[in-house]
């Protein structure tokens, strides 16, 4: 009688195991960090191999590194479109390879990564769609198989041993700088230079976006000056720039109104969002204001004056009826002054941050 041969059956079920059995059935968690085996739970990563700021928010699928430092590799076994945010510097140090993303995965945030790898094996290796978003990578080699996309928007990268992703890479606000020669050879999906395969240093940069600018205008209204500074041409001020506006009356004259686009500007400072008209508004110090009811203590004699109810440190002024201004001073840090000058009788009136009270010197 002849032995059944059971080798090949063996094979077939391991076969069947390995493609149809989950992995966490078979002990392995979808994620492991530097040896940290993470299923579905919410946690912060600690272990020997771990150095610095590591977390895994389970409900959003989400790895954040900050400024961490890890001697292991992250190994995405089976969550589909996890997210590694970066903040920070942060490193990958393992001899076998520092990223083996098995399903899709975005790369993204303000921070950086630099992985350290052997010379004979892969730092970053993917076998599906990969984002890299915003941020600054600097690795040894990167390759991807199988099914695997490269998508880079707006990041800083870095490889030693070129590009190639079996499916394809898509550049969004960046571009190829090194060598200055090298192009995306899209039939080949890798980076090129003379049409074949460059397996050099490559350098990605961000392309810097021109910010919209916009006009600025001025209008001056009555004797007074308005003085525009924080960009030289005032005909194309990029978006965000905060200009200083300052509008000095000339002697005898106030400000009513300091606008931009028909709104006050407040504490002489205006961020530009949009073409803006800038106008200044001064007037003739003739009018008395608040004589009903005066804001201001005032007690005169021919030779002092006497005035409380002022802001602390605050400048005023005295004028004659005509609005002709005669002294300029500061009152104490009480709020009072005391000046001392001949006045001949007649009405004056004291100006200040708070209105104008009118008073007779006999």
């Amino acid at each position: 009688m002849s032995r059944f041969n059971f080798r090949p059956c063996l094979q077939i079920l391991f076969f069947i195991l390995m493609t149809f059995v989950p992995f966490t059935l078979l002990g392995q968690a979808p994620l492991s960090v530097a040896g940290v085996e993470l299923n579905n739970t919410s946690q912060k990563l600690e272990s020997a191999l771990i150095d610095g700021k590591v977390n895994y928010n389970a409900e959003k699928q989400t790895l954040t590194l900050e400024n961490a430092t890890l001697k292991g590799e992250i190994h995405n076994r089976g969550i589909e479109l996890l997210h590694i945010e970066l903040i920070g510097e942060n490193k990958i140090e393992k001899e076998t390879g520092a990223l083996f993303l098995e399903k899709a995965t975005i790369i993204e945030g303000e921070g950086s990564l630099i992985t350290k790898c052997g010379s004979n094996y892969t730092d970053i290796y993917h076998e599906k769609s990969l984002q890299i978003i915003n941020c600054s990578i600097k690795t040894n080699t990167f390759r991807g198989v199988n099914d695997a996309f490269l998508e880079l928007e707006n990041v800083s990268f870095e490889t030693e041993r070129g590009i190639f992703w079996e499916r394809g890479i898509v550049f969004k606000d960046c571009l190829i700088v090194e060598p200055s020669n090298a192009v995306y050879n899209s039939s080949e999906n890798a980076i090129a230079v003379g049409g074949k395969f460059f397996d050099g240093k490559v350098i990605i940069r961000r392309v810097e976006k021109k910010k919209p600018t916009f006009q600025v205008q001025q209008n001056t209204i009555g004797n007074g000056t308005l003085t525009i500074s924080g960009y030289e041409d005032l005909n194309a001020v990029p978006q965000g720039t905060k200009l200083s506006v300052i509008a000095k009356p000339k002697e005898g004259y106030k400000l009513d109104e300091l606008t931009a686009n028909g709104k006050a500007i407040q504490n002489n400072e205006l961020v530009i969002t949009e073409d803006t008209k800038i106008k200044a508004v001064f007037s003739a110090i003739t009018a008395i204001e608040s004589v009903a009811n005066p804001i201001l203590s005032i007690q005169c004699s021919s030779s002092q004056i006497r005035i409380s109810g002022l802001q602390s440190q605050e400048l005023f002024s005295i004028h004659s009826i005509k609005g002709v201004t005669i002294i300029k001073a500061k009152a104490d840090e009480n709020g009072n002054a005391n000046i001392r000058k001949n006045f001949p009788s007649d009405f004056y009136f004291v100006h200040s941050s708070r209105g104008s009270s009118l008073f007779l010197v006999p």
